[in-house]
């Protein structure tokens, strides 16, 4: 297991990168988080193009975006096996 030196778990680079078709995601990976087990878990980090803190017409964007997420997941889940976690990242901010 690798651990930073405050004793946080440390995550793999990318190991799948996904195409997944929604307005809101930029692009799609599967990391591997490392919890001290063997095989660690998988973690769906989705990018997005949304501006935090940009208005009510972005949170409508985001809010979008989490209504889709259960469908998104099972999704992934049915080609790469359980996900544990799923993070939402924003390249942008306001």
């Amino acid at each position: 297991m690798q651990t930073s030196k405050h004793g946080e778990n440390k995550m793999l680079s990318p190991s799948h990168i996904l195409h997944i078709t929604h307005p809101q995601v930029t692009s799609a990976y599967i990391k591997q988080d490392l919890d001290g087990k063997q095989s660690g878990k998988q973690v769906l980090v989705l990018e997005t193009a949304i501006e935090v803190g940009a208005g009510e017409q972005e949170d409508d964007r985001y809010l979008d975006l989490l209504v889709d997420l259960p469908e998104i997941k099972q999704s992934v889940e049915m080609q790469f096996g359980d996900i544990s976690r799923v993070d939402i990242r924003s390249s942008t901010f306001h």
